[in-house]
């Protein structure tokens, strides 16, 4: 079952990128420089998401653009954002990778091919058709 564990600072070095959860957007470089900007002057406001699959194994869940503006911060400033402010979540790979899709769902740039992608890849791993329409806050129809 899907579920915020607990928030903490996490050292950086310690988050990865699992190799079946992707941004489903292109990164965009000027938004990452935005927030490059942003995040100096005013801090990181909203926590990266992150699943713990094992214990001390952490993959990046939500926040991409977030952690592509913090590694180009580190790498202008030695010794800043040494630990981040983290959610981290905790639930079967087939949550985290609809959860993955979902943080960006009220983002403006999500496709309907992504929902539908993630939609077939649920319904073949036994979800069913209500669990699906309950996860992403949507009718069965």
């Amino acid at each position: 079952m899907l579920a915020t564990k607990r928030y903490e600072y996490l050292p950086i070095e310690k988050i990865e990128f699992h190799h079946t959860l992707t941004n489903h957007r292109k990164l965009d470089m000027a938004k990452v420089a935005h927030l490059e900007r942003d995040i100096i002057a005013n801090g990181l406001f909203e926590p990266l998401v992150i699943w713990e699959r094992n214990n001390n194994e952490y993959y990046l869940v939500g926040g991409f653009h977030r952690m592509n503006a913090i590694q180009g911060i580190r790498k202008s400033n030695p010794g800043y954002f040494d630990r981040v402010d983290v959610r981290v979540v905790t639930g079967d790979p087939d949550e985290i990778r609809a959860l993955n899709l979902k943080l960006n769902s009220d983002r403006v740039e999500t496709k309907i091919t992504d929902f539908f992608q993630t939609v077939i890849y649920l319904n073949n791993a036994n979800w069913s058709k209500v669990r699906i329409a309950d996860f992403f806050d949507k009718s069965v129809r």
